[in-house]
């Protein structure tokens, strides 16, 4: 009796919990069945929205859209999406696992290298440090040598201006005994013989001042010889920027410049020395960026600055022609108001004028007519 009574109750048991995993089921089935209605209404309103407000215009999506005519290969937006996506999650996957190649590979050879350090001892170790060592030690004497070749640059400048200027004085010199000028010394002797014999009592103070006058004749600014334009080794660099046309004629340069040293490297290639030509190109390069100069590698960016340069100046010109032929119109409508203005004026004065007098108006005629 007792086994029959528990053997009901488990099949009891058992059946609870088929009914209860039956229910679990279609509850889910209702929750996914309630879901995928949501999804569908909102793939809906994104299949509203073209691709192009996701990915953009020139995204390869929307120019496959554009390039499709067959009705039958359309996908909806949220189709792409789905597939954008998809693509995306593979990219990374497939990123990781790269990068766990990578990652294994560079294990690999630190564990090789480690291995043969401690098969070579302390020798494998000593040559790792000389190279090091040789690599700065290289590193050095090139930047100590760029170095000093900014200087010896520096100092060319220095003495070709210091003769510029010295043959700027000279020149000057010689205009002045051209003209028949007296030298500052013989100014101050003839202005001291006047005072002696204007003011024979001042003549101890005008020696003193002669004295003095000498002293400081080189320090004074000579007649005639005033300059302010400043010495060139004074100036920084770029510092002959802004003139007129300056940019035009130093794009023009520099493209020149570009054109012949791809001349150059390609001669130089043809020869089998292009290296060398690349190595000394790219020396100056650097000094001239050392020494503060900006440097234009670049022809296409070259011409096309170029361009918008000439574009920018011809829109330029256009516009003041426009502004000029709007003042003008302008000035001619002023003049013509001012002329109708003027007519109606004096119009105005001579009806005002002819009054009736005082024998008075009634209908079309006077009355004193007879």
């Amino acid at each position: 009796m007792c086994t029959k009574v528990a053997a009901g109750d488990a099949d009891n048991a058992q059946m609870e919990r088929r009914r209860r995993a039956q229910e679990a089921k279609a509850e889910r089935e209702a929750m996914m069945a309630a879901t995928r209605a949501r999804a569908a209404a909102i793939d809906s309103y994104l299949d509203m929205i073209p691709i192009r407000f996701f990915f953009g215009t020139d995204s390869s999506m929307a120019t496959a859209i554009r390039e499709n005519l067959d009705p039958e290969k359309a996908k909806r937006t949220s189709q792409m999406l789905i597939e954008a996506a998809q693509a995306e999650s593979e990219a990374v996957a497939k990123t990781k696992r790269e990068k766990a190649k990578l990652d294994k590979k560079d294990r690999k050879r630190k564990a090789k290298i480690a291995a043969a350090s401690e098969e070579a001892g302390d020798t494998g170790a000593e040559e790792p440090a000389e190279a090091e060592a040789e690599r700065i030690n290289s590193r050095k004497a090139l930047h100590e040598k760029l170095e000093r070749r900014i200087s010896e640059l520096r100092e060319e400048r220095r003495k070709k201006q210091s003769e510029i200027d010295k043959a700027k004085a000279e020149q000057v010199r010689e205009t002045r005994i051209a003209a028949g000028l007296p030298h500052p010394k013989e100014l101050k002797a003839q202005r001291l013989a006047e005072k002696k014999q204007a003011a024979p009592a001042a003549t101890a103070a005008a020696e003193e001042d002669v004295a003095q006058d000498e002293d400081v004749a080189d320090s004074e600014a000579e007649v005639g010889n005033l300059t302010f334009e400043p010495r060139q080794g004074d100036l920084p660099y770029e510092a002959g920027v802004n003139r007129r046309g300056s940019k035009a004629r130093k794009l023009r340069a520099e493209l020149r410049k570009q054109e012949k040293e791809e001349r150059k490297v390609s001669k130089a290639e043809a020869r089998g020395e292009v290296d060398e030509v690349r190595h000394d190109l790219a020396m100056q390069k650097a000094l001239m960026r050392a020494q503060g100069v900006k440097v234009h590698d670049d022809s296409s960016r070259t011409r096309k600055a170029q361009k918008m340069m000439d574009l920018r100046r011809k829109k330029g010109k256009e516009k003041r022609e426009e502004a000029k032929r709007e003042t003008k119109q302008q000035q001619e409508d002023k003049q013509a108001k001012r002329k109708e203005n003027l007519t109606k004026r004096t119009s105005n004065k001579k009806k005002n004028k002819l009054r009736h007098g005082f024998e008075g108006k009634r209908g079309g005629a006077f009355i004193n007519k007879d």
